[in-house]
């Protein structure tokens, strides 16, 4: 009897010290990933050439994503870390110190210039890039004034109403073939597209899709044709698609 218990209080130790081992081994491979995995460098790689590796590198050092390891196993379990910029993104971890990030970008629907500075933003009037140069071909926003940037938060503009309203009509315009320079917003507070052929005074958001449908078929059906600057008038929807110069 006695052997008996001696042999299972041998047993009972060595099963906590195996689990003791292997605890302490578990808690030392996650300190070392923890303290040795820091990323120093990131590659980058988008598919529409918006952001730089250095503004993807500061955005995840401020919101403390700085380790390869749970960056990676993250991506590969389909739990990736929030990136405002991003669609959609995978991660491969190239050294225990470098990661390359490969990614599809969110598009920029606008941008506004204003004291010497583009603001590009993208759906809902988020703010995604800040640059004293121009880095892309978006349609350029007159007639709205920035108050307070800050990056990847909604835009405050002098005009919410307005600046909503652009929002809504730039997203709208990028499902159609015409490309839009400007979307400009007048003294009484009234919509304007400006393309490179013919502009259309939309005057505001009602029956948005409609006065869209139409202006993409006269926008095709002048394709080729050389015309005198003209500014639709498509204040109102005409069912027949009558629209007349806008008068000055």
């Amino acid at each position: 009897m006695a052997r008996k218990r001696e042999k299972k209080k041998f047993k009972l130790w060595k099963f906590i010290l195996e689990a003791v081992l292997m605890i302490a081994i578990i808690v030392g491979i996650v300190l070392c990933i923890h303290f040795f995995c820091k990323i120093d460098e990131v590659e980058y790689k988008g598919d529409l050439g918006e952001f730089s590796a250095q503004e993807i590198a500061s955005y995840m050092k401020k919101e403390n994503i700085e380790n390869t390891v749970w960056l990676w196993a993250r991506s590969l379990i389909r739990h990736e870390y929030k990136m405002p910029m991003f669609e959609e993104y995978s991660v491969k971890m190239l050294s225990p110190h470098k990661v390359q990030i490969k990614a599809y970008e969110k598009k920029f629907k606008g941008e506004i210039k204003q004291s010497d500075q583009y603001y590009y933003f993208t759906n809902g009037g988020i703010l995604m890039k800040l640059s004293s140069d121009r880095v892309k071909k978006a349609p350029r926003i007159v007639g709205i004034k920035v108050k307070k940037p800050t990056l990847y938060e909604k835009v405050v503009a002098d005009n919410k109403k307005n600046f909503d309203e652009v929002c809504k009509v730039a997203t709208a315009v990028g499902e159609y073939k015409f490309k839009v320079k400007k979307i400009v917003v007048d003294k009484k507070n009234e919509l304007t597209l400006v393309t490179d052929k013919i502009s259309a005074f939309i005057k505001n958001t009602d029956n948005l899709d409609r006065k869209l449908v139409s202006f993409n078929d006269i926008y095709k059906s002048i394709k080729g044709k050389k015309l005198k600057k003209t500014v639709l008038d498509m204040s109102v929807v005409d069912l027949d698609g009558g629209y007349t110069a806008k008068k000055k």
